[in-house]
């Protein structure tokens, strides 16, 4: 951890342990070309599950505002077809932890991609609040578009 040049705190993590690296890589099947070979999350803990989740969040999908004027939130991906299968899991794995239904599913866009929206006030109050809880390094430029209400984050 240390100062960015604004002054905030900045949480840089750099791959220098081949042995450290090497198990991560044998544990996820983390193959070299990660957009069209996703790994395999056999994660059985829900908090390591939420963490990873987040992660993926805060560094491959996109946080924004809903179109047409409307103020609340909404989390973005969109992945190469062959992370279809992931986003699933992703959803139906979340839907159970926080006893939020999703009603958004993958859909195919052109150029080989897929795309995917979870637009429900609670669902992301829920994983803003689990980021904070968890004491997760996220970008608060991302995550700060989402309004957390006490009423939404407990399902």
């Amino acid at each position: 951890v240390h100062k960015n040049s604004n002054g905030s705190d900045l949480i840089t993590c750099t791959k220098q342990d081949k042995a450290l690296s090497e198990a991560i890589r044998k544990k996820f099947d983390i193959k070299s070309r990660k957009t069209y070979n996703p790994p395999k999350l056999n994660i059985s803990s829900d908090e390591l599950f939420l963490c990873i989740l987040i992660g993926y969040i805060d560094g491959d999908g996109y946080i924004g505002r809903q179109s047409g004027g409307r103020s609340d939130s909404l989390v973005q991906f969109k992945v190469h077809k062959s992370w279809k299968p992931v986003l699933v899991d992703f959803s139906q794995r979340l839907e159970r932890i926080a006893n939020i239904e999703i009603k958004s599913k993958p859909r195919e866009t052109f150029n080989n991609c897929v795309k995917m929206t979870w637009a429900n006030r609670r669902l992301l109050s829920f994983l803003k609040a689990k980021a904070e809880e968890l004491r997760l390094p996220v970008l608060s430029r991302k995550w700060d578009k989402i309004m957390v209400s006490e009423k939404e984050v407990r399902p």
